[in-house]
């Protein structure tokens, strides 16, 4: 008698990103051009690098362009698309800042 091997019924558990932060802290990314030596497009953060923050002071814009990971983040790169928005005129602001500093 020949014995069949079954498929498993254990269902692989999801962790949603939430849940593998602690309470009070929520991923944000960085929807903003990229900054020599700072910070890339699309970078993920639970916490902000001092690096990233010592450079905000220089250009404030560069908060309005870090986002929560999740439906605000695809609603913030699609205005980014839309010419007059609120995300494409922080995303201007800091591209310009950058490139007269010659960052």
């Amino acid at each position: 008698m020949a014995i069949k091997k079954g498929k498993s019924t254990k269902k692989k558990e999801v962790v949603t990103q939430e849940e593998q932060l602690p309470e009070n802290k929520k991923a944000v990314i960085y929807i903003g051009p990229s900054i020599k030596n700072v910070v890339n497009t699309n970078a993920v953060f639970i916490t902000l690098p001092q690096v990233l923050t010592d450079f905000m002071v220089e250009c404030p814009e560069i908060s309005q362009l870090l986002v929560e990971v999740g439906a605000e983040f695809r609603q913030a790169k699609n205005e980014l698309e839309i010419k007059g928005s609120h995300k494409r005129y922080y995303y201007e602001k800091v591209l310009k800042y950058i490139q007269t500093k010659g960052v």
